[in-house]
């Protein structure tokens, strides 16, 4: 193939360019604001955010949370789609380890779009190369697509996102495989799924179906002979290799699985409808993941024109297309029978929001299949600027809508400086969900969706029933911890009474309460006759808190139930006193009958004095004194890999009732330390996986080089 003129060298350096700017201006908000997003947002700031310390602190490869970000040594979903975490740290290694997580993770985000788009460029340049402009095109409508740009801007589905550089590959590596059918076509196959397999798995899995749809078309146009057999064999096993780590990792933690109805499908698909149609202007996340007219009537257009043009391969890819198509549209009879062939392994894997997992896929199918269709339809002049125009104005309206989101984002995100107040030790929070997706099963009973100090996450439990015999809270406040209150107690001393705030519905407490720097409160609380229906704040100036009421997690985390805790814990990471205002927002409109609101006493202790002290989270590390023999219950949760030591001495490990790593204790003081190291078959998986990518880069290297210049003799493209 002879050298490329200075000039199209030029023009393609300038397409380059063109398409990181629109990639920068599509996640603008990403690159000036702090978290994007709501509270799936945020939890994915939090446990990217402790593997990034654990790997600053110098821990790799990071098996299970242990920072304060995931002091419940969360796992999920970094042991199943384990990309973004990786991503990210060296995202952070590259700006040098000084900007704050939400920063880094924000940086991920948009760096995951604008790779997407570069790769969708790059790929179907490769599939059409006498049109540059159009696979240009092609790629700000993939890009752009509501479903597509919606994952992070309408769901917060960062780990969704992660996948958009690697599917245009997979494509590529379809479409090669019908005109060449080489060694090349099967390992861009095989290294796109797997690397959309560790980015996410649901993802990945509906792209290899696509594929295998793809190949099976492929055999019966290019028959499966010897060689073919030996190319399909080597993607195989390269797939495996290269995605193997999450399939083990997956199996040793031995994860349940939660069946999924197709009730719960055809619901969300109806709940979507027609609202995924319309243009975008409502904030209501599941209609704003939708194709976009403009897509929709490129895949209308096209498909027509393969049908008549009978390019097998274009045929596949639309049909491929209107067959997502008619799983994501609520069309009597046709929908439920499609999905009721689907297995239920699928749609365990798939969840009930078919839209997040397909839209994404329908936007290749179509630009790709448009691809195909542009080596060889579109040759004259006129339907080559026909297509030009028309791919033109479908951009222009991607482009519309997709700055909805953007505006939408830039309205609702905070500033830099309040999320970087939102991850201080005071403010930072671990959601329920997290912690029961890391389990594969309910949270822990005393799991809260506002902020814990993980120091006050220890009990002692009874060596025998493993009932609980002392928490953290009562060692500072008998009666005020989880579990069924045997005695009121004397009344606290003080009682909040409430005001009317500005802002209708909302009752502010008084007294303020001042937190001084270095001291740590429990914040105790006698609930009155009130029924507690609604959301209690705490907020200062550098200080801000949510608990959900009655409940503000799991039956024994804080709230006014009888098996509650009464105590939530109060400190300040400030060198100053910081002035904190009790708020409550009830769930109806008559805040005043909640005033007095419950007696109260800020009740100081010190840190030093509980009988659980923790020196270090990374490794766990800590000093233990017990007044009888029992268990202590840590919070870690439980999976295989866990092990302890007491004053120096290994132990046996055993589970407490809510799942967590439980450490027999004698009486006395002891040194009470607990480490964690997978089984040997996920650490092998895991360095055979990362070798494997070694081996993956340099093979496909090689055989890029060693390619022959020309493609076969009647195909213009895959130069």
């Amino acid at each position: 193939m002879s050298k490329r003129s200075p000039g199209a060298r030029l023009a393609s350096g300038l397409r380059v360019v063109l398409l990181l700017g629109a990639g920068l201006l599509l996640m603008e908000p990403y690159l000036d604001r702090g978290t994007v997003g709501a509270s799936d947002a945020h939890s994915y700031v939090s446990f990217t955010g402790d593997f990034i310390l654990q790997v600053r602190a110098g821990v790799f490869p990071v098996w299970v949370g242990q920072t304060p970000f995931g002091f419940y040594g969360g796992i999920f979903p970094l042991r199943v789609a384990p990309y973004l975490q990786h991503f990210a740290a060296f995202i952070d290694l590259i700006t040098g380890r000084r900007l704050p997580v939400f920063t880094v993770v924000n940086l991920t985000v948009a760096a995951s779009l604008v790779a997407g788009l570069v790769s969708c460029y790059f790929c179907l340049a490769q599939v059409m190369p006498r049109r540059p402009w159009n696979a240009a095109l092609l790629a700000l409508l993939y890009a752009s697509c509501p479903g597509v740009l919606g994952l992070a801007y309408a769901q917060d589905l960062y780990a969704s996102f992660m996948t958009l550089p690697f599917l245009p590959v997979v494509f590529l590596g379809m479409i090669r495989s019908f005109e060449r059918n080489d060694a090349i076509s099967r390992l861009l196959m095989a290294g796109g799924l797997a690397a959309a397999w560790l980015a996410h798995p649901p993802i990945a899995l509906w792209c290899g179906a696509i594929a295998v749809v793809t190949q099976i078309v492929r055999l019966g146009q290019l028959g499966w002979d010897r060689r073919s057999r030996q190319l399909d064999l080597l993607a195989v096993g390269v797939f495996a290799i290269l995605a193997g780590y999450p399939f083990v990792s997956a199996a040793a933690l031995k994860l349940g699985v939660q069946h999924v109805r197709l009730e719960n499908f055809f619901f969300q698909i109806r709940q979507a409808f027609p609202g995924n149609w319309l243009p975008l202007h409502r904030a209501v996340p599941l209609e704003n993941l939708q194709l976009g007219y403009g897509l929709a009537g490129l895949l209308l257009i096209f498909a027509v024109v393969a049908a008549v043009s009978r390019d097998r391969l274009a045929q596949t890819l639309f049909a491929s297309g209107l067959l997502l198509l008619a799983l994501l549209l609520p069309l009597p009879v046709l929908n439920s029978g499609l999905w009721h062939l689907v297995p239920q392994r699928v749609l365990d894997l798939t969840n009930f929001w078919p839209m997040q997992r397909l839209f994404v896929q329908l936007a290749l199918c179509i630009v790709f299949g448009i691809s195909v269709l542009g080596r060889k339809a579109f040759e004259t002049p006129l339907a080559s600027a026909l297509v030009t125009l028309v791919l033109l104005l479908a951009v222009g309206w991607s482009g519309f809508q997709a700055r909805q989101l953007i505006i939408f984002a830039r309205g609702t995100a905070p500033s830099a400086a309040d999320s970087a107040r939102m991850l201080r030790s005071e403010n930072l929070t671990v959601p329920n969900i997290w912690v029961a997706l890391s389990i594969g099963s309910s949270a822990p009973r005393y799991a809260s969706g506002g902020v814990m100090d993980p120091v006050l996450e220890h009990r002692f439990l009874d060596r025998t029933s493993r009932a609980l015999r002392l928490s953290m809270v009562d060692a500072v406040a008998p009666g005020f911890g989880p579990g069924a209150k045997k005695d009121a107690g004397p009344e606290l001393p003080g009682i909040f009474t409430g005001e009317l705030d500005a802002n209708p519905g909302i009752l502010n407490l008084r007294p303020r309460l001042t937190l001084n720097p270095r001291q740590h409160y429990l914040l105790l609380l006698q609930f009155l006759d009130h029924p507690y229906a609604g959301t209690l704040i705490i907020e200062g100036r550098e200080f801000y808190r949510q608990y959900a009421l009655p409940r503000s997690g799991e039956p024994e985390a804080f709230g006014s139930g009888p098996e509650a805790s009464h105590a939530i814990p109060l400190w300040t990471s400030l060198d100053y006193p910081e002035d904190v205002q009790l708020r409550f927002v009830p769930d109806d409109s008559s805040p005043l009958r909640y005033s007095p609101f419950a007696h109260f006493e800020l009740r100081s202790y010190t840190p030093g004095q509980l009988p659980v002290q923790v020196e270090s989270w990374v490794p766990y590390r800590a000093r233990v004194h017990s007044a009888e023999r029992g268990f202590l219950a840590t919070p870690r949760l439980m999976i295989p890999g866990y092990r302890a030591s007491v004053d120096g001495e290994r132990v046996t490990l055993e589970t407490s009732p809510d799942g967590c790593v439980l450490v027999p204790i004698e009486p006395g003081p002891h040194l009470v330390e607990v480490s964690y190291q997978p089984p040997l078959v996920v650490r092998l998986a895991y360095w055979a996986t990362a070798l494997g990518w070694l081996a993956y880069f340099a093979l496909l290297a090689g055989l890029v080089g060693r390619s022959k210049t020309a493609p076969p003799a009647g195909n213009p493209g895959l130069v």
